[in-house]
């Protein structure tokens, strides 16, 4: 900085350049008092030591981009890790209880579509003995006839 004068950021007060420090990112001019610079410090600083300055919005703004590069390398990750289990199949014969459970509806639809043709006649009995499906079935099959006789419908209808 040359001895011109500068305006203090945070207090507007006329600095001259060898009381005043510029951040490094933005540039803004501080007075070493308001910032608590000790005058040794801001001659390091205006020589190019090596030593610099920043103002306490850069550097929280710093501290936020680390914790927003932070985030995107964890979401990153996370991302890898979903693409990594879509794109790998299910192990053979391991079932998700979704799955199992989407089949139990499929099932039952299939059940109902069925059914939808079934006939209920309250009071006919069933054959007690019938030991499967198959012999309910051949049971319900010789009363249908006799069912039918006796409501007097025609079995050709």
């Amino acid at each position: 900085m040359s001895n011109n004068n500068y305006f203090c950021t945070c207090c507007a007060v006329a600095i001259e350049s060898h009381k005043a420090v510029n951040c490094l990112i933005c540039g803004k001019t501080y007075k070493i008092e308001c910032v608590n610079i000790s005058t040794a410090e801001a001659r390091k600083i205006h020589a190019k030591s090596g030593l610099t300055w920043s103002c306490k919005d850069c550097l929280n703004m710093g501290n936020d981009l680390l914790s927003l590069k932070r985030a995107i390398v964890n979401l990153q990750s996370e991302i890898i890790k979903l693409k990594t289990a879509v794109a790998t199949p299910p192990a053979p014969n391991t079932i998700t209880p979704i799955l199992v459970q989407e089949e139990k509806i499929i099932q039952e639809i299939n059940e109902r579509e069925k059914r939808k043709g079934n006939l209920i006649i309250y009071g006919a009995k069933e054959d007690g003995n019938a030991k499967s499906n198959d012999d309910q079935l051949k049971s319900d099959a010789t009363q249908i006839p006799k069912i039918l006789e006796t409501l007097e419908v025609n079995e050709n209808l």
